[in-house]
C-alpha cells in the first residue's frame, strides 16, 4: 500500500489573515445570526419560515429521477482516469485530503517512491524532448 506525502500551496489571497492564526473546521451557518435568534425567540412560526426556507414542489421527477445516459465518451473518460475494468491510471496519483489554513492550501497526496518529477520540473524550468523520454 503506498503512504500519502503533504504538500502545502501558497493562498495568494491570505493577505486578510494574520500568520500563525489558528483557522478552524467549526460550523458557520450560511444564515448567520440565525441560532442567535432561535436561542433568544424559540423556533420560528410558519410565516417567519418563508425567508429562510426554500419550497421544492414534488413530483414524481424530483423524487425518481431516471437513469442517465451512458454514452462511450463516459467510458473513455472513466478509461483515461483509471476507473472501471482498467485499473489505476500509472501517471495519477489519488488525492487522500486537501484542507485549508489562511496562507496554503494543503493537499494530501499518494506517495509514489521516484515522483520528484515536480522538483525536477521546478529545478528545470522545462524538458526538452530527449529529457522527457
Amino acid at each position: 500500500m503506498a503512504s500519502a506525502g503533504v504538500f502545502q500551496l501558497d493562498m495568494p489571497d491570505a493577505s486578510n489573515f494574520e500568520e500563525g492564526e489558528e483557522v478552524s473546521d467549526d460550523y458557520h451557518p450560511l444564515t448567520p445570526g440565525i441560532e442567535d435568534d432561535f436561542l433568544e425567540h424559540g423556533p420560528l412560526k410558519p410565516e417567519e419560515l418563508h425567508d429562510h426556507v426554500e419550497t421544492v414542489e414534488i413530483c414524481e421527477e424530483t423524487v425518481n429521477p431516471g437513469q442517465p445516459k451512458v454514452r462511450p465518451h463516459d467510458f473513455q473518460l472513466l478509461k483515461v482516469l483509471g476507473k472501471g475494468g482498467y485499473g489505476k491510471h500509472p501517471f495519477l496519483v489519488q488525492l487522500h485530503y486537501a484542507f485549508q489554513s489562511p496562507g496554503k492550501l494543503y493537499l494530501v497526496l499518494e506517495f509514489l517512491a521516484g515522483g520528484e518529477l515536480f522538483m525536477q520540473l521546478e529545478k528545470e524550468g522545462v524538458f526538452m524532448e530527449d529529457q522527457a523520454r
